[in-house]
């Protein structure tokens, strides 16, 4: 509905049309009064001064203002009268054309609903030019409508919109207030998108970090922050970090309207907005009880543990990764691995960022001590990792350090114990079998060569020895019957196909030794059976990070989970548009995906019961299926539980060797099978008369 144009409206047009600011329109304005003896209001001399500046007035450039929910995509020149609920960040892009863009959000509000306003370029400014902040009340006219986040209702304003703050007859009652996000527990993070408001203790925090990105500099900040049900990183960007310097380990906030986003290592975390407020928690509960992680001294690596936020370790180098890069949200980042160890045990250092270009300065059998890093039980390899970020520092060759304590070429293991990939492993095994080098074509057309050697350890367990390419040089000369000690190696576990492989890497050592070092010893049926390094026990006599040997029944088996896996570490890939064998690996980056199975079941014995978890290769031998079959099971009947109903592997009678390990979410102990197998009750019982006649 077309009406009659206020004075502020028509000035509105005049600055879009010429080149005169408001302030000398509203100059002339005044001038223009006074000239005619107040025969004109100010409305009337407003159209007089576009008269004399040759700008037309069309009384159809402006419209009764829209409410929020009469907005649909494809209006043009729309006027909205709303409250200022959000302001965001201005954002730098690159266009099409190598360009640089601005665009700037924010996020209004009337009674009848919210939308979000898109200011592009020198727009951007408009909120600092004409001090709108949130709560101010503002006209905006000439704007288009589009379909934009989340599908909502959004307006762009571009070089011919207008934004005003300053106007008459307006009731701020007729406008709701402004409201918060909804608080929720940190745990709740995993589910959530957009914005949050979040309560806890602060239990770390950063000093604030000056960087330099695309010829810009910046600064940042973050604040740990826990409550009674997990803890999150809230990181502060530039001129908010003002805002958090405030605050110190031990306060206790609550922090409002942050964005939940996800962090290089794929942990959501969260960013404190321009318009996101940190308060004193006036009730903070149970909250208060809260304890504040402090700095852990390991004396050994075997006194690590999970979760903790600043540790120092030492560690002598058994084995160093390449430098691997890879893509996240637009920024490119890097990640590598090394292997520490002393006298009572390995571990695998992830580092992150700059911290990955120490791997040119240091070399196997360097000495590293390692200061403010984070350990994290690995959900892939079962193992306590450490984690070293831009605020850790790696010290090469540190003083006053006692070298006897990693005076060892390495601790050997048994092929029994090759249960995860892992790397920087010692072994002494004895070639049995050798077979002839031999080339192999690759996906990608090139070829590659390999050697490869079946071994055996002091206890007559047997696996697979493979050396690639210019590693082969390392073991070629040695023959059958030889003993070996291998030094730094990576090992895969073995299937039911397969057994345990040794791959040799360019930082492995292989030495020649006595082989009556490894001369397998004869070992009775019972031990065989058991295995030396897994205790048999009952289902009620677990304990976290023990390997144990199980007997029950199946009592329950859970659908089976298909993932599409790396098919370099296992881990779950994003799959690449269009291409169902590629995926991006958040260690490998772009890597060939291969389906990954996993089983759950509940195992139950006389003594109690416990959830198993089986992987890959043995939960297709328990299902007697390939993942492909399972796969092609589930498609074909539409029925996620078919592959358990054909297997008929409920009430069947099983052992299981693995490892017992915590489910932190159910807060109960499980175990990852390493193997299983059928028991055969008639037989064993068999066994257990005919040794009780013989004696």
């Amino acid at each position: 509905m077309s009406k009659t144009l206020s004075k502020d409206e028509v000035i509105d047009i005049i600055v879009k049309d010429s080149k005169y600011t408001r302030e000398q329109i509203e100059e002339q304005i005044t001038q223009t009064v006074e000239m005619m003896d107040n025969m004109v209001n100010e409305e009337g001399a407003a159209y007089v001064v576009a008269n004399n500046l040759g700008v037309i007035i069309n009384l159809d450039q402006s419209t009764e203002p829209y409410k929020i929910n009469q907005l649909v995509a494809g209006q043009s020149n729309v006027t909205v009268v709303a409250k200022v609920n959000r302001i965001y960040d201005i954002r730098e892009f690159t266009r099409k054309d190598n360009s640089n863009g601005y665009v700037r959000n924010i996020e209004i509000i009337d009674s009848s609903g919210s939308a979000r306003i898109a200011l592009w370029d020198k727009k951007v400014n408009i909120i600092e030019e004409k001090q709108i902040e949130l709560g101010s009340i503002i006209r905006i006219s000439g704007a288009n409508t589009k379909i934009g986040f989340h599908d909502n209702i959004e307006l762009s304003i571009g070089s011919h919109g207008l934004i005003d703050k300053d106007i008459s007859g307006i009731n701020n009652e007729d406008f709701p207030e402004i409201k918060t996000a909804d608080v929720i527990k940190l745990n709740e993070l995993i589910t959530t998108e957009g914005e949050v408001s979040v309560e806890g203790k602060i239990i770390d925090r950063q000093g604030i970090k000056e960087f330099n990105r695309s010829g810009k500099t910046g600064r940042v900040t973050s604040l740990m922050l826990k409550d009674l049900t997990g803890k999150a990183k809230v990181t502060f960007w530039n001129d908010s970090c003002d805002k958090s310097i405030v605050w110190d380990v031990g306060d206790i906030v609550q922090i409002t309207d942050v964005r939940v986003g996800v962090n290089k290592f794929g942990d959501k975390e969260l960013t404190f907005n321009p318009h996101s407020k940190i308060i004193k928690l006036e009730d903070p509960g149970d909250i208060s009880g809260i304890e504040i992680p402090s700095q852990k001294i390991l004396k050994t690596l075997d006194e690590i543990e999970d979760g903790l936020s600043s540790v120092i370790v030492i560690g002598k180098i058994t084995d160093i990764g390449e430098i691997r890069t890879f893509e996240r949200e637009g920024r490119s980042n890097q990640v590598a691995n090394i292997v520490i160890q002393d006298k009572t045990r390995s571990l695998r250092v992830n580092l992150w960022g700059k911290q990955a270009d120490i791997v040119s300065k240091i070399e196997i059998g360097t000495i590293i001590r390692i200061k403010d890093a984070q350990t994290k039980l690995s959900n892939f390899s079962g193992e306590i990792e450490i984690s070293c970020g831009d605020r850790s520092k790696v010290e090469i060759s540190p003083s006053n350090v006692d070298h006897t304590h990693f005076d060892f070429k390495g601790l050997p293991i048994l092929i029994s114990d090759i249960n995860e990939n892992r790397s920087g492993v010692s072994l002494k095994i004895q070639i049995i079998s050798r077979f002839e080098q031999r080339d192999i074509e690759k996906k990608d057309g090139t070829s590659t060569s390999v050697l490869n050697m079946i071994i055996s350890d002091f206890e007559g367990n047997q696996g697979r020895l493979a050396a690639w390419e210019n590693n082969i040089s390392k073991i070629n000369d040695f023959e059958e019957g030889d003993g070996l000690e291998i030094i730094s190696a990576r090992v895969k576990p073995g299937s039911e196909e397969y057994a345990p492989e040794v791959i040799i890497q360019k930082t492995t050592i292989v030495n020649k030794i006595d082989q009556n070092e490894i001369t397998p010893l004869i070992q009775s049926a019972d031990k065989i059976h058991q295995g030396l390094h897994y205790q048999k026990v009952n289902l009620n006599q677990l304990s976290e990070g023990s390997k144990v040997h199980v007997r029950g029944t199946i009592v329950k088996a859970y659908k089976p989970v298909i993932y599409n896996g790396c098919s370099q570490c296992a881990r779950k890939v994003i799959i690449e548009e269009g291409f169902e064998e590629k995926g991006n690996c958040k260690v490998h980056g772009e890597v060939n995906s291969q389906p990954r199975l996993i089983l759950t079941i509940v195992l139950e014995d006389t003594h109690d019961s416990c959830t198993i978890k089986l992987f890959g290769k043995i939960a297709e031998s328990l299902l007697n299926m390939t993942v492909q079959e399972v796969k092609d099971l589930i498609d074909r009947l539409s029925d996620e539980n078919a592959p358990i109903n054909k297997s008929k592997i409920e009430l069947k009678e099983i052992w299981v060797e693995g490892k017992v390990v915590k489910d932190d979410i159910k807060e109960l102990l499980q175990i990852n099978a390493d193997t299983v197998g059928s028991l055969d009750i008639v037989k064993e019982a068999d066994a257990i008369l005919d040794k009780h006649d013989k004696s």
